[in-house]
C-alpha cells in the first residue's frame, strides 16, 4: 500500500485562512452594524447635548471675535494718538535758510536768485463736519450754503461760532425738508 500524506496540504491550509480572514472581517462588520443600532436606540430616551455644544462653540467663536476686534480698536486708537501728535506740532511757516554764497558765486556771471517771501500770514484751522447719511450730508451742504453771508469767526457779543450757528437750520424731519424745499423751488419760478 502506498505511504498515507501526514502532513498539511499548503493549498489547502492557505484557502482556509482565507476563509478564516473573510469570516472575521465579515462578523467585525456586522459588530459594528449592531453596536450602531444599539447606540441609537440608548440615544432615543437620553439627553442629547449636541444644542448645548453648538452653543459653547458659537459662544467661543463670538468672544474670540470680539476679542479680535477690541485688539483692532486698540491698534486704531494708539495710531490715531500717534498721528493727532504729530499734528499739534506747529507748521513750519519759514523755508529754510540757504548757505550764503560764495564770493566765486557771486562774482561769476550767473545772477543771484531772487529773495524768497516769509508767508506772514496766520493759519487758521479747517472746520470739519460730519455726517453719517445722504441726507445728513445735503443738510449740512445746505446749511453751510445758508451760512456762508456770516463770519466763521465767533462773534464779539455772543461768542457763538459759525458751527453753532448752523446747527439750528438742519431741520431733521424729511418731510420738512421736502416742503422746504419745494417752497423754495416755488419762489425760484
Amino acid at each position: 500500500m502506498p505511504k498515507k500524506f501526514t502532513g498539511t496540504n499548503s493549498k489547502v491550509a492557505a484557502a482556509n485562512e482565507k476563509k478564516a480572514a473573510v469570516k472575521a472581517e465579515k462578523d467585525a462588520k456586522t459588530q459594528r452594524v449592531k453596536d450602531q443600532q444599539e447606540a441609537s436606540s440608548w440615544r432615543e430616551g437620553a439627553k442629547d447635548d449636541s444644542k448645548q455644544k453648538e452653543a459653547d462653540a458659537k459662544k467661543a467663536e463670538k468672544d474670540q471675535r470680539r476679542r479680535e476686534a477690541q485688539l483692532q480698536l486698540e491698534a486704531e486708537a494708539k495710531e490715531i494718538a500717534r498721528s493727532q501728535a504729530a499734528k499739534t506740532a506747529p507748521p513750519k511757516l519759514a523755508p529754510k535758510k540757504k548757505a550764503p554764497a560764495t564770493t566765486a558765486a557771486i562774482t561769476s556771471s550767473e545772477s543771484a536768485p531772487p529773495p524768497v517771501a516769509v508767508a506772514t500770514e496766520s493759519y487758521e484751522p479747517i472746520e470739519s463736519f460730519a455726517a453719517h447719511n445722504i441726507d445728513d450730508a445735503l443738510d449740512l451742504i445746505d446749511a453751510i450754503a445758508i451760512s456762508d453771508d456770516t463770519s466763521s469767526q465767533p462773534s464779539a457779543s455772543t461768542g457763538v461760532s459759525r458751527h453753532a450757528a448752523v446747527a439750528p437750520l438742519i431741520d431733521r424731519h424729511p418731510e420738512r425738508r421736502a416742503k422746504a424745499a419745494f417752497h423754495v423751488y416755488q419762489e425760484r419760478e
